[in-house]
């Protein structure tokens, strides 16, 4: 039985190693994501750009509905997650961070319209 857990997008061990060592930087609302505690495991502590070149890779492995590249970026949109994490590494973390809660905020403001 697989359950979802909270993932960082950055891992927390990758960031730490790359200089970011005060837990309010890798703990922020725009570096996480719910995922399957298999997938989890599968990302491990990669850098962002790593394991996204092995998701591209690994054709539907990391779930149904991302068997193609047009699935893994509607995944990608539907979590407000820019496709800047294709090219993630430490030194783009804060650009990423950045992006990521103006997607959020958006994600929020086309929620709150449609009620």
């Amino acid at each position: 039985m697989t359950t979802a857990q909270v993932h960082h997008i950055y891992p927390k061990a990758y960031l730490r190693k790359n200089g970011f060592s005060d837990k309010r930087m890798y703990n922020r609302l725009a570096n996480y994501v719910y995922l399957h505690d298999q997938i989890n495991n599968k990302i491990n502590d990669f850098a962002p750009e790593s394991y996204m070149a092995k998701i591209r890779e690994w054709d539907g492995a990391f779930g149904n509905e991302i068997k193609s590249e047009v699935g893994l970026k509607k995944s990608l949109y539907e979590n407000a997650i820019p496709e800047l994490v294709f090219q993630g590494k430490a030194a783009n973390y804060l650009e990423f961070l950045e992006e990521r809660a103006k997607l959020m905020a958006l994600k929020i403001k086309e929620y709150y319209y449609s009620l």
